[in-house]
């Protein structure tokens, strides 16, 4: 009897357990550690972002959440895992929206961009883009900006989409230094 009643004493208190700041710390911890790991032990760190994500979501914490999907989202790309990836993204942005973050949610179109863009969609690649450099636009987030550019011409060149500047001059304004 006595052996019986240990496991389930053990399994009630592992699963009452409240949600406190060590189990925030923990998915910090996971996170940091699949990260570390990513480069060198691409089992292992999948195995902590995952644990991570779980938590994160169990617990329904936010900024893990959105700390995980930004750094595995990268992960699975870096991996070749592009439709995971999209997924991850997807969850990204909907947790970024859920809490009007749109630096964040301009950051998950950015990589819902990448995925598609991997995966030969192009046109899908092209109208989240869009919508990344929409509300960093909106937010005038220069940083990103640049980088959504620099972005968006990855996909034009990719598409067949060239501008002609060596031949075909462009309209601008003269510099306020001539």
């Amino acid at each position: 009897m006595r052996f019986l009643l240990l496991p389930t004493l053990c399994l009630i208190f592992a699963t009452a357990r409240p949600a406190t700041g060590q189990d925030t710390a923990t998915v910090r911890r996971w996170i940091a550690t699949a990260t570390q790991l990513a480069a060198t032990q691409p089992d292992s760190a999948d195995h902590y972002f995952r644990q991570a994500g779980s938590l994160a979501l169990k617990l329904g914490f936010t900024d893990g959440i959105l700390d995980y999907t930004r750094r595995y989202t990268l992960f699975l790309y870096n991996n070749l895992r592009f439709e995971e990836a999209l997924k991850v993204s997807a969850l990204q942005l909907e947790k970024a929206l859920e809490i009007k973050n749109y630096a964040k949610a301009s950051g998950a179109y950015n990589n819902m961009a990448l995925q598609y863009q991997a995966m030969g969609k192009l046109q899908m690649a092209a109208d989240n883009l869009i919508k990344a450099l929409d509300i960093a636009e909106k937010m005038d987030d220069r940083v990103n900006l640049q980088k959504y550019y620099t972005n968006l011409g990855s996909i034009m060149i990719d598409l067949g989409i060239t501008l002609k500047a060596t031949s075909t001059p462009l309209k601008a304004t003269k510099p306020p230094w001539r």
